[in-house]
């Protein structure tokens, strides 16, 4: 990082809004003429989140294969492709969900080196999950609730997003209940709303101004346990899949849609804990990201048939607490029964489904 730049590390679970966040806050300042950059991070290679941040003309990178503080060298060099670039002086950097342990591992090891100034954590948090997680009724494991609450413990800002799903009182006492339970962090609420005519979403514009005027401050180090860490992270099962939907009816986009349900639907109904199901179709006109985050979601809206489609690329990332070989196992048998139903047909790239390894972080100072 170069003096007087600003990176954002943007961590939550996954499923909270992490992206949406970004993307919307990405949008406003590039409004202002302000030169945005975002690095996306998976353990995986196949992201959709890179995709959509591409597709919506907002300059993105990624670091893949592993979180940012096992691969430290990748994100150094991903920002500053970013402002070599495309002369990112505020840079987004979205770690993957199962992180935690930033400021040991990322920003005091950018501050060694000298360049880790203006660097803020912010935590995004589903309204839902943290209430859940908050009244100890949370449907994860003890070990993935530990990673939860250790990346709310290291936040200088909390962003609480679907505040749409709450009225204004239960909203106002679940920020309280945050506050109380993390005294000295920023806690803030975000969330859809159709009458903002800039971004479709509210809360951005306070978040980006608390950002700018963030105070520096000395940061301690987490007390992390790697072992229940690294158990939280092998709770969960990644899948990752590119394929094309062929219809001799001309309507492979329409499928498209159907075929995301299809899976989601396979997954609720075995009563699998979901992170996150994300499905990234490469429409050429307008790319769409449909996104499912938890088992109580509703479907997606199916559009009607447009023009003649007869072939759409769909990717798909999905995270889920099982085994790999259960959620892979479940996608593949959805995929082939989808194919019947439907009088449809699927190529197939590349798959991939594993647990995260053990973190093994390149830096860290305590």
């Amino acid at each position: 990082m170069t003096a007087g730049k600003k990176l954002y590390l943007v961590n939550g679970f996954l499923g909270s809004g992490k992206t949406t966040a970004i993307t919307a806050a990405a949008d406003l300042l590039m409004q202002q003429g302000i030169n945005v950059g975002v690095v996306t991070n998976d353990q995986g290679h196949q992201l959709v989140d890179t995709s959509y941040l591409v597709s919506k003309n907002i300059p993105a990178d990624q670091v893949v294969n592993g979180c940012f503080c096992c691969n430290y060298h990748d994100l150094v060099a991903a920002i500053t492709r970013l402002q070599q670039t495309c002369s990112a002086n505020t840079v987004f950097a979205e770690s993957v969900g199962s992180c935690t342990d930033l400021v040991a591992t990322i920003i005091k090891p950018m501050n060694a080196a000298g360049g880790g100034r203006d660097i803020v954590i912010t935590v995004v948090a589903d309204a839902v999950m943290l209430t859940s997680m908050l009244n100890a009724s949370m449907l994860f494991d003890k070990t993935i609730v530990y990673i939860f609450q250790k990346q709310l413990e290291e936040a200088d800002i909390i962003l609480v997003t679907r505040k749409d799903l709450f009225s204004s009182e239960k909203l106002a006492r679940l920020l309280q209940q945050v506050q109380d339970r993390y005294p000295g962090k920023f806690c803030m609420a975000a969330g859809p709303d159709p009458m903002n005519d800039r971004s479709g979403y509210s809360g951005i514009h306070e978040w980006l101004e608390l950002l700018y005027m963030f105070p520096s401050a000395e940061r301690n180090s987490l007390q992390v346990d790697y072992d229940l860490y690294a158990a939280g992270e092998a709770a969960l099962a990644w899948f990752d899949l590119e394929i094309i939907v062929r219809s001799a009816a001309n309507n492979a986009d329409t499928l498209s849609y159907r075929l995301a349900n299809k899976i989601f639907t396979e997954l609720r109904h075995r009563k699998l804990q979901i992170g996150h199901l994300k499905c990234y179709l490469h429409h050429q006109s307008t790319p769409v990201k449909i996104s499912f985050t938890n088992s109580t979601d509703t479907l997606c809206n199916v559009p009607a048939s447009g023009d003649p489609c007869p072939s759409q690329k769909l990717l798909i990332n999905a995270r889920v607490e099982t085994s790999p070989s259960m959620l892979s196992s479940i996608i593949w048998q959805a995929l082939e029964e989808f194919q019947i139903e439907n009088s449809c047909s699927i190529d197939f790239g590349p798959a991939r489904s594993f647990k995260p390894g053990y973190p093994e972080p390149v830096h860290r100072i305590s």
